[in-house]
């Protein structure tokens, strides 16, 4: 994949970007399991949920203020501008879920 060469972007990015196009981020539905979001209890713990959760829109909202720009779809898209900016909205989605799970 193209993404993985690319010099554009960071090995961080590279990695989270590589764990959602294979459905290993850590979320239930990615193992089986089709329980409601831990944070919200509203939708399906699933990975596109990520990026809609009310709970993580709440707590970094500076963050998806510019999401109508970034679709969650993006994690296969061959624009590396694209790619960039759905790696950053996950990797804070992922952060600040670990962070409320720890609680």
């Amino acid at each position: 994949q193209g993404y993985l060469k690319s010099q554009k972007i960071s090995l961080k990015k590279k990695k989270i970007l590589f764990k959602a196009r294979t459905r290993m981020l850590n979320v239930k539905s990615n193992f089986g399991d089709k329980s409601q979001c831990p944070l919200c209890n509203m939708k399906e713990d699933n990975q596109s949920h990520l990026l809609d959760c009310t709970i993580i829109k709440l707590e970094c909202p500076d963050l998806f203020e510019n999401k109508e720009n970034c679709l969650y779809e993006d994690i296969f898209s061959t624009n590396i501008d694209k790619m960039n900016n759905v790696a950053n909205l996950l990797i804070q989605a992922m952060r600040t879920r670990e962070k409320f799970l720890k609680r």
